[in-house]
């Protein structure tokens, strides 16, 4: 069973295709929710307008009696986490479960269960490279080093990447410098993006317009996808 760590938030920035987006962000949660592969979703949430929306949501699974509705976890209100914040709770709070840090706007449809395995060593991490909401998946076909999963069991061997990783998710080259900060601590990185799959649902296309890159635009450490056996 995996555990996710996110954040979850409901767009504030004027657009007509904000209602698209708010909706995009709630079926990925729905989807996870629903998934019989995860345990707990554990989510930063933004603000009190996304709080309410996971009350409303919660009380209606109760009254059905979905179980789904258990599954989530509140981390915090009212703080964007860090790629930091994310890492250090999956350590401190979830230690010996499979973890998986996300974006938002992705759901887990497939883990296959041969992976489990390579994770036991506490030293790998799989960085994952997404479908998309049609399910095609041009990033893996034509790579350019997207990842938006990360998936370990707590604690990784070597954690001292965590001080280095103080940025938020949503920046350009976010999840680059992260994978370098994994990689110089000795820690190996798997995209085994065909039997871990996660599907982004982004069909609106709806960025913040002020979005900054980190990390600059060559070099850096991606990991091409692979099959594990």
């Amino acid at each position: 069973m995996i555990n996710i760590v996110t954040s979850f938030f409901i767009p504030k920035f004027a657009s007509d295709l904000n209602a698209d987006r708010c909706e995009e962000l709630k079926m990925a949660l729905n989807k996870n929710l629903e998934c019989r592969l995860i345990e707990k979703i554990h989510l930063f949430v933004d603000d009190d307008l996304a709080l309410e929306y996971l009350t409303q949501l919660t009380a209606a699974a109760d009254k059905a009696a979905d179980k789904a509705a258990n599954k989530i976890v509140v981390i915090a209100v009212s703080k964007q986490p860090l790629y930091s914040d994310l890492f250090t709770y999956a350590t401190e709070k979830l230690v010996g479960k499979i973890c998986m840090v996300t974006n938002s706007d992705i759901y887990l449809s497939k883990f296959s269960s041969n992976l489990y395995k390579y994770l036991q060593d506490n030293n790998t991490v799989y960085a994952l490279t997404r479908h998309e909401h049609d399910m095609s998946c041009p990033l893996i076909k034509k790579y350019n080093g997207s990842h938006d999963s990360f998936i370990f069991k707590s604690p990784l061997k070597n954690t001292d990447f965590i001080p280095n990783i103080m940025h938020p998710q949503n920046l350009w080259g976010s999840e680059n410098v992260l994978m370098v900060q994994i990689n110089k601590c000795g820690i190996r990185i798997f995209n085994p993006c065909y039997q871990a799959l996660i599907v982004h649902l982004h069909k609106s296309d709806l960025r913040e317009p002020d979005r900054i890159r980190i990390g600059g635009r060559k070099g850096g450490y991606t990991s091409r996808p692979c099959k594990l056996r």
